[in-house]
């Protein structure tokens, strides 16, 4: 607190303000109003603030001068959020909704493939499917019960139908890229976060060279581990089947993704900036994830019309 005593203040040979006296408050914009040179003017404290946005605690008229004290109206609580670079309450609340309704979809098909022993024959599917259902929730649930489940081709089989349906084989390619990208968006995302020496410096053509580069390493690792044997020859075999069958398939769900980022970023989620510490960035990751899964869709199927085969020919045993 600031007290002031026989304060005189003159213009010229004029006292316009003469022994005053007073205490000026912290938190209060203390000021003089009255008519100058330029007129009936606000304070620079008032002017600063806007009278519209102040309280007036008091006013004393001091012959020429009125010698006022004001403060700032307390905003309401989700403008205050925003002014001090939060999420709305809203966007932070369907965020975590999002977030938890993907985290108890994992823990059904977690449950599924290893508490009930619904296992895959190629063992790397259980983290496709897992990542799957991770950032699109109960539909994808419903597609892993439908394509999924190494028992849902036992039962079609034993109703005559096809083993491996054309939208099934489609259904499992989808994911299995789709996995790919989700992972390398993960890891990527997370990693250039942790290195970079400026978390408020955006560079989102790094971001999104990091995801794809990444999302193409595993690709060609879930290739590698997934086949039986390791031999050096085999790296060049999983690149090269990776390069001919996912490869595209890879790009068009990337492709989508970035774009659905990028209006993240720029147009429709701009302030405060998308970071991996927010669960924004994330919810905005599962939207972008699910955008590249159905942008992928059509791709795939236009290489399975092709001929392209997306699972090699099981060997038989010796």
């Amino acid at each position: 607190m600031i007290q002031l005593s026989h304060l005189t203040k003159r213009y010229g040979d004029r006292i316009v303000v003469d022994d005053l006296s007073f205490s000026a408050q912290p938190g209060v914009v203390t000021g003089f109003r009255g008519p100058n040179s330029a007129g009936n003017a606000r304070s620079p404290g008032a002017a600063e603030y806007g009278m519209e946005d102040c309280e007036v605690l008091s006013a004393v008229d001091t012959g020429q001068r009125t010698l006022f004290h004001i403060r700032m109206r307390e905003a309401p609580a989700a403008q205050r959020a925003e002014g001090a670079g939060m999420q709305p309450t809203w966007l932070l609340a369907l965020s975590w909704a999002s977030l938890a309704v993907g985290v108890v979809s994992f823990a059904i098909v977690v449950a599924d493939t290893y508490l009930r022993g619904h296992r895959q024959p190629v063992r790397v599917m259980e983290i496709v499917w897992l990542v799957t259902v991770l950032y699109i929730g109960p539909a994808a649930v419903r597609l892993y019960w439908n394509w999924g489940r190494p028992e849902a081709f036992s039962r079609r089989r034993q109703e005559g139908q096809p083993r491996r349906p054309r939208r099934g084989i489609v259904v499992t390619h989808v994911s299995r890229c789709g996995a790919h990208c989700a992972l390398g968006f993960i890891v990527a995302e997370v990693a250039l976060y942790v290195v970079r020496s400026d978390p408020g410096q955006e560079s989102l053509w790094v971001d999104y060279a990091g995801d794809y580069l990444t999302a193409v390493m595993i690709a060609v690792l879930f290739r590698y581990f997934g086949a039986p044997g390791r031999s050096l020859t085999k790296v060049w075999h999983a690149l090269s089947t990776v390069v001919k069958v996912e490869l595209l398939t890879i790009t068009a769900f990337e492709f989508a993704l970035f774009v659905w980022l990028t209006l993240a970023h720029r147009v429709v989620l701009p302030e405060p900036p998308l970071r991996p510490d927010s669960p924004t960035f994330w919810f905005a990751g599962q939207l972008g994830l699910i955008a590249g899964f159905i942008a992928a869709w059509p791709t795939a199927s236009w290489q399975l019309g092709r001929g392209l085969r997306f699972e090699e020919r099981r060997q038989g045993r010796r």
